[in-house]
């Protein structure tokens, strides 16, 4: 992946109740390779601490035009097409999941990644 203009997702599933595990194998077992065979660059994969049926995760492209070609061409390819019957029922919401950002330093062309502060950090909102 190109470094100089990423686009990155940070993608949050709400799972069925008990079911993340399971989401999660099957994630590992069929959809990383193969998204990552059509360009995409998977980051991390995370199990929410305070949510014990979230499932968080983090992909990259190159540029939007990128991510819309291979966004297409997994969601239309043979792996998603065969095993989608297995996972959509384990989502129980994936809709407004997905957030599309890029780092910051590329939107202020004059900031250093050496002279930047960091963002102040703004207390999480618990999920009770």
């Amino acid at each position: 992946m190109a470094d100089d203009h990423p686009i990155y997702e940070l993608r949050q599933y709400k799972i069925a109740k008990g079911q993340r595990e399971r989401f999660m194998r099957l994630f590992d077992e069929a959809f990383v390779d193969s998204q990552e065979a059509v360009g995409m660059r998977l980051y991390g994969q995370f199990a929410d601490l305070d949510d014990q049926d979230r499932f968080v995760w983090i992909r990259g492209f190159d540029d939007m035009a990128s991510r819309q070609r291979a966004l297409t061409e997994f969601y239309t390819g043979p792996v998603w097409q065969a095993r989608r019957g297995e996972a959509n029922p384990l989502l129980v919401d994936n809709d407004n999941s997905c957030c599309c950002v890029a780092p910051a330093a590329r939107r202020r062309p004059h900031a250093s990644t050496s002279h930047a502060k960091p963002a102040a950090r703004r207390p999480a909102a618990r999920r009770d």
